[in-house]
């Protein structure tokens, strides 16, 4: 995969988190993508909970600023590291993420799978 790729496609996400609209994020992903936020937990399926589990997520945040850096590039992804900051709106205290993923794009660069790491400081 052409680093270019990559990073076009994680801006958008970068993006669509800032801007918090769940629609955009969820449009990132294939239909019958598998989405592994955690290690620990089942994997989402699909882009319905993909679009579902960012609408819950962003009603929690505010104010987020997203930054990343390629780690890698495989041949239909790559290893992305992330850096988040935002608040959380009801009580404006600040949280920064610091994450991982690992990620697959198909043809139309939708992502097809999704590994995720991150800790909360």
């Amino acid at each position: 995969m052409e680093r270019t790729s990559l990073t076009t496609w994680i801006e958008r996400l970068g993006r669509a988190w800032e801007q918090r609209d769940a629609a955009a994020a969820a449009e990132l992903f294939s239909a019958d993508v598998i989405y592994a936020e955690n290690p620990f937990d089942q994997p989402l399926r699909g882009r319905a909970a993909v679009r579902d589990y960012w609408q819950a997520e962003l009603a929690q945040h505010d104010q987020v600023q997203f930054r990343f850096e390629i780690i890698a590039t495989t041949a239909s992804g790559g290893v992305i590291h992330w850096h988040t900051t935002l608040r959380r709106p009801l009580t404006g205290a600040p949280v920064a993420l610091d994450g991982i993923i690992v990620v697959e794009l198909d043809a139309a660069e939708q992502c097809r799978s999704l590994r995720e790491w991150w800790h909360i400081q």
